[in-house]
């Protein structure tokens, strides 16, 4: 009798565990670095077990416009950003403030940290190379 009741302590500090977890899961990129499993479909998906979310679906707002990172990739690609792109789980943010989707890009120049800048409301995109320092 007592195995039964520290089997069922356990099962229910598990299940508490896993759905705590998953309150805080609130996008495809929380969902990946929590270590739940990523379809292999275009675009991804993450699994929690509530909820299934879509690789680049967060989105940035601006006023009265929005854009999908998703769909902030494919503008960046087809510009002067190129297929330069660092993997956007980890470098990618919106600024609410400008209305833009800032994501790193993959170009080596001294005392720089490239970014492809895309406006929600004009959908275009250009290189932001955010320098520091004196350039040569």
């Amino acid at each position: 009798m007592r195995n039964l009741y520290k089997f069922l302590i356990v099962i229910i500090a598990l299940t508490f565990i896993v759905f705590s977890q998953t309150k805080n899961v609130n996008s495809f990129t929380e969902c990946v670095k929590a270590g739940y499993p990523v379809m292999e479909s275009y675009p991804q998906q993450c699994r929690t077990p509530e909820k299934t979310f879509v690789e680049g679906g967060e989105t940035c707002k601006f006023l009265n416009d929005s854009m999908r990172l998703f769909d902030a990739m494919q503008i960046a690609v087809a510009s002067e950003c190129g297929n330069r792109l660092k993997p956007y789980l980890e470098n990618s943010q919106c600024n609410e403030n400008t209305g833009t989707w800032w994501i790193d890009l993959n170009i080596s120049k001294e005392g720089c940290n490239p970014a492809c800048v895309i406006n929600v409301t004009s959908k275009q995109a250009e290189i932001n190379w955010r320098c520091t320092g004196l350039l040569q």
